[in-house]
């Protein structure tokens, strides 16, 4: 090859180590120092031979006006086309490893995804406390339910005010820091609740409490895209994700029956004894109240002892080759996703059914016996335990069904909300008492409703990832959270009013699930970071060669270089 002269095809690209592999020849580029070094394809045992090369810089379009700024540089845009290709996974092309920066999974992400998924049932297990027995609250403290409103309240308002400080914390500092701090707080706000029961100033210590479990909950809403990132492979994501995410499901479908099981009804009690004063039943709620507490501290107190004893940041070498590359860092991946069109539109969809659903399961009992369904507190929290519990057996399986059948998500979601906006039409006709109400027939629509609403959670959060790479999974998904809890707290917001009724909760769900089903018909998938991780989809085909693809190259039609086929902003360096 001749001076000025670029290479003339490429059959095998590495980013890592930036080799070109063409029909006769290996050579390396050096892209800074315009260097090339030319190898002999037909014999392994080479000396490599050095020249020097002048070559144009081979970059985007779209950067070639911007300034290479100090981290942030810039990797070549490669063909779309079928092409085989190592992407930063550090082994060139007859398998031999390159800086030792090479794939690799480890069993105990298995351990790490329990200790996420404990913590994330044990935080949204204590946030939802006092919803399944509020006429027992209300009835020991006087309370209405304005006050078990903000209880559950304090974790939106907390989320919206303090969100984006916990993703770029979490991108600062790291996981296993971020991680152990919201640990502690969730176990602070249980010691302040203990506490509380007998006081006279129980309201405000009680709230005091609920705030340090929401900003202990923050990474809760946020952390299972990361971990099945950090630390699981391509063909497990979604399942991790799913997970990780629909364990807040299984917490709240505990605290439907492990609440109402310790904390008795007021209206029990004194069907049980007629002769019980109002006394007696409050000394009565006194200690049951007292007991679920510390049951709910001495749970926190034990997953914080694990985490601390042994929870490591990240895995010493990554799963995939997405996640073996550097990300945008906080403020430009945030900058990303304000200017991306498609993002707005599937973050209007995930926050706007998903907020407003959690809202809706989360004063259930008051949405039931407010339009005097014969329905007790017990009762509704089986009705919830099952639909959360359904939800998340639900979610987990779609995670793993688009896990092994890759590029359906749209369609998925298309089915899910079809269903979803007809389960809670459903919901609405009994409580309107134009259907006959039955409890068993109520169980119908609840827990299939439930399904598609918290089943698309897992599937939404993996569009949004493969939409917006190589923005970190921290900022964009909580960003959605972001906007989900702002959701939830307009919705709960609006017991306030008063004389408002419960009508609107059931179609408000219903509305935001049929504008969303209209509004996926005109979205357009995309998967970026599959691309990356070599993931066969019908638009595109990736494969990562192996240890003989040196000589299968020979045998290979010629790619031509295009702009367009990894995302715009990729960071070419290797974490």
């Amino acid at each position: 090859m001749s001076e000025n002269e670029s290479p003339s095809s490429f059959e095998d690209v590495d980013l890592s180590n930036n080799t070109a592999v063409n029909n006769n020849n290996v050579e390396d580029v050096d892209l800074n120092n315009n260097t090339t070094v030319t190898v002999n394809n037909n014999n392994d045992d080479y000396e490599p031979i050095y020249e020097t090369l002048t070559l144009p810089p081979i970059i985007s379009t779209k950067e070639k006006k911007k300034t290479n700024k100090p981290g942030r540089p810039v990797i070549p845009n490669f063909s779309s086309g079928t092409f085989s290709t190592v992407i930063a996974t550090g082994e060139t092309a007859n398998g031999v490893s390159n800086n030792n920066k090479q794939i690799r999974t480890y069993a105990k992400r298995w351990y790490i995804l329990a200790v996420i998924t404990s913590y994330v049932t044990i935080q949204y297990f204590t946030w939802n406390t006092f919803g399944p027995i509020a006429s027992s609250v209300k009835e020991l403290y006087n309370w209405n339910n304005s006050d078990i409103a903000l209880l559950a309240n304090w974790d939106t308002i907390l989320y919206v005010i303090f969100s984006l400080q916990i993703c770029w914390f979490v991108q600062k500092s790291g996981l296993r820091k971020a991680f152990i701090c919201s640990l502690l707080l969730v176990v602070l706000g249980s010691v302040l609740r203990c506490l509380a029961i007998r006081e006279s100033s129980v309201k405000w210590l009680m709230n005091t409490g609920q705030i340090l479990n929401g900003l202990g909950g923050m990474l809760a809403q946020s952390v299972g895209p990361f971990i099945s990132n950090t630390w699981f492979p391509p063909a497990e994501r979604t399942t991790a994700t799913a997970v990780a995410t629909l364990a807040s499901q299984c917490g709240l479908a505990l605290s439907y029956i492990i609440g109402p099981s310790i904390v008795a009804e007021p209206n029990d009690l004194r069907s049980a004894d007629i002769n019980m004063t109002s006394a007696q039943i409050n000394n009565l709620l006194l200690d049951e109240m007292t007991a679920f507490m510390y049951l709910e501290l001495a749970i926190t107190v034990v997953l914080f002892i694990v985490a601390l004893l042994y929870f490591p940041n990240k895995p010493k070498l990554p799963p995939s080759n997405s996640a073996s590359l550097s990300k945008l860092n906080f403020r430009d991946g945030f900058s990303k996703l304000l200017r991306k069109k498609d993002f707005w539109l599937i973050l209007f969809i995930a926050a706007s059914t998903t907020g407003i659903y959690s809202g809706w399961n989360a004063v259930l009992y008051l949405n039931l016996s407010t339009h005097n369904l014969d329905i007790s507190q017990e009762e509704c929290g089986w009705i919830g335990f099952a639909s959360t519990l359904f939800s998340a057996a639900g979610g987990m399986t779609l995670g793993y069904i688009s896990d092994k059948r890759p590029g359906h998500i749209r369609h998925l979601l298309l089915v899910l909300f079809a269903f979803a906006v007809i389960m809670f039409a459903w919901v609405a006709m009994i409580c309107l008492h134009y259907f006959p109400y039955n409890l068993g027939v109520l169980y119908i629509p609840v827990l299939i409703g439930g399904f598609c609403i918290n089943g698309s959670i897992p599937l939404m959060y993996e569009m949004i990832i493969e939409l917006t790479y190589p923005v970190p999974e921290t900022i964009s998904i909580g960003f959605v959270g972001l906007v989900n809890n702002i959701f939830t707290f307009v919705f709960l917001l609006l017991f306030n009013i008063p004389n408002i009724g419960a009508s609107w909760m059931n179609w408000s769900l219903i509305s935001s699930c049929f504008l969303s089903f209209l509004l996926l018909l005109f979205f357009r998938e995309q998967y970026e970071r599959m691309r990356i991780d070599g993931i066969s989809l019908s638009s595109v085909h990736l494969k990562l060669p192996n240890k003989t693809s040196l000589n299968t190259a020979q045998s290979t039609s010629q790619s031509k270089i295009d702009t367009e086929a990894i995302p715009e902003g990729l960071i070419g360096t290797l974490v």
